[in-house]
């Protein structure tokens, strides 16, 4: 199983700038965001579970990685407008593009 996080790669999404002291402080926290989740996950004592942080759009990351998977697992958060009635713009590309099923799970109310 692979746990796998999407972090902006661009410091700028306008210009395209990769600005290192930008992009290495992301990369730090994308690092340490999967520590604490890994941390705080429940026990996987019978499960390999791979924790990758990878730079790029998250729907893109998460297309990518369901090649060959059996299910992909996402996230919805729905910050735009309708909040709570729409998935959110990275759960809808992964359930129109993804190379394999889909479980969108919804945050609680």
């Amino acid at each position: 199983m692979q746990v796998t996080y999407a972090y902006p790669a661009m410091a700028s999404p306008i210009t395209g700038s990769t600005a290192k002291d930008y992009y290495a402080q992301v990369e730090r926290d994308a690092k340490e965001l999967l520590q604490r989740t890994e941390a705080a996950a429940p026990p996987t004592d019978d499960i390999d579970v791979e924790w990758l942080g990878v730079p790029g759009n998250a729907a893109e990351v998460l297309i990518t990685a369901s090649r060959g998977a059996a299910l992909l697992v996402v996230g919805s958060r729905g910050l735009g407008g309708f909040r709570g009635l729409v998935m959110g713009s990275v759960s809808s590309q992964c359930v129109h593009h993804s190379h394999c099923p889909v479980l969108v799970v919804r945050e609680e109310h």
